[in-house]
């Protein structure tokens, strides 16, 4: 029989634990909510629509924490009403990033439920200023208003949500096969909500490292600036084998993949030879993807770096293919090494 004070801390527990079963820590990030006038008044005035924020929220928060089984913390989006905008909501993310107070709240988010204004084509994304505040803006871009608390709308701004927790966009790194010269063959990056949330309900490995590697820090563009470099290993290994054995003086050839371009870019952006041990060691992988110098590095090159590389292995006559992503490359810094290797079979 439970004694009285075990009853009593048993329901402090409960209170405690209800609605987050795991027992994890929770993690709050606010975001100031800003939307069209027009678009607020369709849908009942402030007090309405703050409800209904709500339960955009509740959604966004749902499928966030179901994407993955490897977060150490409950994660919640809040929702913190900041009024309405008149006019078109081209712009509006830097006149609210002049006055931001973060003691009340972490990042922007402004919606623009319906065109009423000809610069309002639809658009998704997320930014951030020099101070490191990420504004994400949506713009559903449809004549009539866009009843987002309804549908599956709060998918895609989990996505942009996704940037300003510091992840990129998966679906850059991919080829289309007719835009690849070299071996004609296409590559689809991980399934990932960063690659596609309409099509994809999980955070891929990458993703959920990341989300977890900065879960602490409310402005992480601010406390994580130079991140994406930092995570680049120190040295890039490609080992070519046949039969499971290495090969020497093999030649090894990188072909860079443009960010959104989906292509593979020729000539080969860089040429090596395998050693004794059938290795290629790669010294900086930072520089090779993020600063990469002439020559054959083509004057338009999204974001100034190569998102992923074709690796071209060729001994006697003979060729065999592989892929080097810039999100493979980076997950040995979760691992705390750097080095990244990757191997070839022939």
């Amino acid at each position: 029989m439970k004694t009285a004070a075990a009853v009593f801390f048993s329901l402090i527990f409960f209170c405690l634990c209800r609605g987050n079963p795991a027992g994890k820590e929770v993690v709050e990030y606010r975001a100031l909510v800003v939307a069209d006038k027009a678009g607020v008044e369709h849908f009942g005035g402030e007090e309405e629509y703050k409800k209904k924020l709500g339960i955009l929220f509740d959604n966004i928060n749902a499928f966030w924490n179901k994407g993955s089984d490897k977060f150490e913390y409950e994660f919640k989006f809040v929702p913190v009403f900041g009024g309405t905008y008149g006019g078109s909501s081209a712009g509006q993310e830097n006149r609210y990033r002049k006055d931001f107070d973060l003691s009340k709240a972490d990042f922007l988010l402004v919606l623009d439920h319906m065109k009423d204004h000809g610069d309002e084509g639809e658009a998704y994304y997320c930014g951030e200023d020099s101070n490191g505040i990420a504004a994400a803006v949506i713009r559903f871009g449809t004549d009539e208003p866009k009843d987002c608390f309804s549908d599956e709308s709060y998918r895609s701004i989990a996505h942009e949500f996704g940037h300003y927790r510091l992840v990129t966009d998966l679906y850059a790194s991919g080829v289309y096969a007719k835009n690849n010269p070299v071996n004609g063959e296409d590559f689809s990056p991980a399934p990932c909500i960063m690659l596609s949330a309409s099509h994809y309900d999980k955070w891929c490995a990458y993703a959920a490292a990341i989300i977890s590697h900065v879960a602490k820090s409310k402005v992480p563009h601010h406390d994580f600036p130079k991140l994406f470099q930092t995570m680049f290993p120190k040295y890039l290994a490609i080992h070519v084998t046949r039969g499971g054995k290495p090969v020497e003086g093999a030649k090894v050839s990188l072909y860079g993949v443009r960010g959104a371009k989906f292509d593979v870019v020729a000539p080969a952006y860089r040429v090596y030879e395998t050693g004794k041990d059938g290795r290629v060691l790669i010294g900086d992988a930072k520089e090779i993807y993020c600063n990469p110098p002439q020559p054959n590095c083509p004057e338009d090159l999204p974001w100034g770096r190569w998102f992923n590389f074709l690796v071209e292995a060729e001994y006697n006559g003979e060729k065999a293919y592989g892929w080097m992503p810039e999100y493979e490359v980076q997950m040995p810094f979760f691992d705390g090494k750097d080095i990244y290797e990757t191997t070839i079979s022939l």
